[in-house]
């Protein structure tokens, strides 16, 4: 990032600078594909008897970080690939769960850099959810996986006219 946007990356560290006085980190942090990377992401080849799967693929969630199931749900269409010709593991995972990767990623750094009502957006959810019983339920889904990302805004839209 620091090469191709020095800007937000500059703006990436300060965060991470902020959130870590609050808080103690252990691990590593995965990185997640950028939305260009999506369309033309190849994880895959029948020809040449290779496959990627999970994180190795860039199966990872930009938002939560995510990865196991992505891990576990693409070793599965690759085995259900291999046993059935009709559509290829390409087909399979990007019409799986491709296209939520894919809006997850465009969505990341207004999630995390962004601003809603003068405070970052992520503070904002919190509070919401402390105080609105629609919103913590859609995040709880969220985390869980049970919400996607398709049709988050329209939920939480929802949810927020409720509590205006």
């Amino acid at each position: 990032i620091a090469e191709q946007d020095p800007e937000t990356a500059s703006a990436i560290r300060a965060a991470g600078e902020k959130s870590s006085a609050h808080a103690d980190f252990y691990g590593a942090m995965i990185p997640a594909l950028e939305p260009r990377s999506w369309d033309k992401l190849v994880v895959s080849s029948r020809n040449d008897n290779w496959a990627l799967v999970g994180d190795a693929a860039g199966f990872v969630d930009p938002l939560t970080g995510e990865g196991i199931y992505y891990a576990i749900r693409s070793a599965d269409l690759l085995a259900e690939a291999l046993l059935d010709d009709k559509m290829n593991y390409e087909d399979r995972w990007r019409s799986d769960f491709g296209d939520e990767l894919k809006y997850a990623s465009r969505i990341s750094e207004r999630f995390y850099l962004g601003a809603a009502a003068g405070a970052p957006v992520t503070e904002r959810m919190i509070q919401l959810a402390r105080f609105h019983r629609g919103i913590r339920d859609t995040l709880n889904d969220l985390i869980a996986g049970d919400q996607g990302y398709l049709d988050l805004k329209p939920r939480l839209l929802k949810s927020a006219i409720r509590v205006l």
